[in-house]
């Protein structure tokens, strides 16, 4: 108990308040390395998602340039059918292949 002419803690008070920081000390530490491996867990996700994207625009713009490179126009016709005109024309006659 406190002495209420010093404010000071009698030794048996002293050392059960002491365990009961140390507990809450030991308890907010367990929690700071839970999110610590949280926030590491979510730093992961977020450089893979990253990761993810920057290979989805790679082969949104490798896309974009092979139809840019192979396409030379497409013909609509109207009873539906669909005419594709390839820029590379002589080497799939020369391969027999269109």
């Amino acid at each position: 108990m406190i002495n209420n002419a010093g404010g000071k803690l009698d030794r048996d008070d002293f050392i059960t308040e002491e365990k009961k920081y140390d507990a809450e000390m030991e308890c907010m530490e367990e929690e700071l390395a839970a999110l610590r491996k949280r926030q590491k867990e979510e730093q992961e996700k977020q450089q893979d998602s990253g990761k993810n994207v920057a290979e989805a625009l790679m082969l949104l713009e490798e896309n974009e340039l092979t139809k840019d490179k192979l396409i030379e126009k497409v013909l609509v016709y109207a009873e539906g059918r669909i005419e594709v005109i390839w820029k590379f024309r002589d080497n799939v006659e020369m391969l027999n292949i269109g």
